[in-house]
C-alpha cells in the first residue's frame, strides 16, 4: 500500500501540483498538459536513474548486459565462451527492458489531465487540486451542470 501511495504521489499528484503552480503563465490546456508530461517523464527518468546507483540494482544491470553479450554471441553462431561474448555490445536491439522503457514513456502521453485536477469552480489558486464537484441542476432531476469559468 506505501508503494502505490508513493507512486500515485510522485508520478501523477506531483506533476500536477507543480503544473498548477505556474498555471496562470501557461496560455491553454495544451500547454498544460505538455509541461505536466514533461515533468513526469522527468521524474520518471530520475527515478531510474537514482535506482541505478544503488549498489544491488547495478550489479543486476550489470548481468543484464553480460545476458546482450552472450545473445549476440549465440546468434553470430560463435562459441559461448568469456572471451567471444566480450567482443560484442552490452546493448541489444531486441531488449525487452528497452522496449518497456519507450513504451512507459509513450504512455504518459496520452493521459491528459482530468479538469477537475486543475479547475475549481471557487478559482482559487489553493483549490486548483481540489474536485470540481459537479453541481445539481435546477430542474432537480439529478443531472450534473458544467462548472463556468474553467480554463482547463
Amino acid at each position: 500500500m506505501l508503494a502505490l501511495s508513493l507512486a500515485i504521489g510522485l508520478f501523477f499528484l506531483l506533476p500536477v501540483g507543480l503544473t498548477s503552480l505556474v498555471k496562470d503563465s501557461l496560455p491553454n490546456a495544451v500547454v498544460f498538459v505538455i509541461v505536466e508530461k514533461l515533468i513526469r517523464i522527468t521524474i520518471f527518468l530520475g527515478y531510474l536513474w537514482l535506482v541505478s546507483r544503488l549498489k544491488d540494482r547495478q550489479r543486476v544491470f550489470e548481468y543484464h548486459g553480460a545476458e546482450h553479450k552472450v545473445i549476440s554471441c549465440y546468434e553470430a553462431g560463435l562459441p559461448l565462451t568469456p572471451e567471444n561474448a566480450k567482443r560484442f555490445s552490452r546493448l541489444h536491439p531486441r531488449c525487452g527492458t528497452s522496449f518497456l522503457l519507450i513504451v512507459a514513456i509513450v504512455v504518459f502521453a496520452p493521459f491528459g489531465t482530468p479538469a477537475w485536477y486543475c479547475c475549481s469552480p471557487r478559482g482559487s489558486s489553493a483549490s486548483r487540486l481540489s474536485p470540481d464537484l459537479p453541481s445539481r441542476s435546477s430542474s432537480g432531476s439529478g443531472a450534473t451542470a458544467p462548472s463556468a469559468g474553467c480554463a482547463c
